[in-house]
């Protein structure tokens, strides 16, 4: 698995997302989005990327990016701010995906964010599905996905309403009808962990090195 290393000399913000579908009408009705129509969407989506992501930051996107051919998400992804990394989804398939406008495109990868108020690194494995167990799952290190569109946090502890009794504190999916239909700041992540660890009994850590 690819490993990057986010160093405290990054000053950007960095972001997580997945399942946008853009140009995915039928999706509306699937997951039950408050979209008249996939115009109404696409512009939505696109809105709220650029709304909290600059041109300086960096957005990981977990796969489910569009259902399009290669010049409709090349126009998607070049109207949207930041630098973009690609979890490669179940419906992005290969053909379509224009590579040039992703740092880099692959089916896992790994992410060690410095922290200052941790004096270490935070870690995550992401995934476009939600894994049953990954390494360091007892450390702290954690994964991020998309793929199963769960519902908004309605109870106060930032897991899933329908999946809480199953989840673990340190996996939690960035999809889009999770979090407002809005990429998910780092710093949003560690308010949801503290959430989780605090409903779970869990403490927070931070590693002293990527790994």
């Amino acid at each position: 698995m690819e490993k990057i290393t986010i160093s405290k000399d990054f000053k950007g913000k960095i972001f997580f997302t997945s399942d946008t579908h853009w140009r995915h009408g039928n999706i509306i009705k699937y997951c039950d989005r408050p979209f008249v129509n996939v115009q109404e969407m696409d512009h939505a989506l696109i809105q709220n990327w650029n709304k909290v992501v600059s041109k300086d930051d960096i957005v990981f996107h977990l796969g489910d990016f569009a259902f399009a051919d290669k010049s409709k998400w090349r126009q998607i992804a070049n109207s949207l701010n930041g630098t973009k990394y690609l979890v490669q989804g179940n419906h992005d398939r290969t053909d379509d995906i224009p590579t040039e406008c992703f740092e880099m495109i692959r089916d896992m990868l790994q992410i060690a964010i410095y922290d200052e108020e941790l004096e270490g690194y935070s870690t995550f494995i992401m995934s476009h599905y939600p894994l049953a167990t990954w390494a360091g799952i007892s450390r702290s290190i954690c994964n991020l996905h998309g793929h199963i569109h769960s519902t908004p946090d309605l109870n106060g502890t930032g897991f899933d309403i329908v999946i809480a009794k199953n989840a673990p504190w340190n996996q939690y999916d960035v999809g889009v009808d999770r979090n407002n239909f809005t990429p998910v700041s780092y710093e949003d992540l560690k308010t949801i962990f503290t959430k989780r660890m605090l409903y779970g009994n869990k403490s927070i850590k931070g590693s002293r090195k990527s790994d």
